[in-house]
């Protein structure tokens, strides 16, 4: 199976990708302790510009797709924590997919308040749980962040491409790097 309609993720150099049910832009915002004063509204390159990595506070984006709350992190990796995660998935659902420039990877997946799945999809070494039902058949040996978006879209139902990601203005708030508990 190729990674059609992911090609894009190579236009980006690092992103966390975040797809959760059951809670919405607000809702989040809130439980990630968003600072209401930076709220605005950016691109994703605007954001990316605007990261503070030397006080770790991260831009994040928030959207909605199908019923779906997205957080798009440019070069950021607030979701990608265990314990955030975990949070994020109290209500419903929540699958996450990080890469950065280091080559740096991870997939998540989390439901009811627990991981389910997390694993780096560029060593294919698993951290929790066993492989999804939905993993077979994905081009995770030769295309490991395409195959971890279309894992993302399988368990969501959500898709996003590279115009959704990188071209649209979206609400933007700035963040703290919360510890991973």
């Amino acid at each position: 199976m190729a990674a059609n309609g992911f090609g894009w993720a190579a236009e980006i150099p690092a992103l966390c990708l975040t797809f959760l049910e059951g809670m919405s832009p607000a809702e989040v915002e809130s439980q990630l302790c968003g600072d209401p004063t930076t709220r605005h509204t950016a691109t994703f390159a605007e954001a990316a510009d605007a990261q503070d990595y030397a006080a770790e506070r991260f831009a994040l984006q928030f959207g909605e797709v199908d019923g779906w709350t997205v957080i798009v992190e440019p070069n950021g990796y607030v979701c990608s924590q265990d314990a955030v995660l975990e949070a994020l998935s109290a209500n419903g659902p929540a699958a996450m997919v990080f890469w950065n420039v280091n080559m740096d990877s991870r997939f998540g997946y989390a439901r009811n308040g627990a991981l389910v799945r997390v694993f780096d999809p560029v060593l294919g070494t698993g951290e929790v749980g066993d492989p999804l039902p939905e993993e077979a058949g994905l081009p995770a040996a030769t295309e490991p962040i395409p195959a971890a978006l279309m894992l993302a879209e399988a368990l969501t139902g959500v898709t996003v491409d590279g115009p959704w990601v990188l071209d649209r203005e979206r609400p933007t708030v700035t963040c703290p790097l919360l510890p991973n508990r």
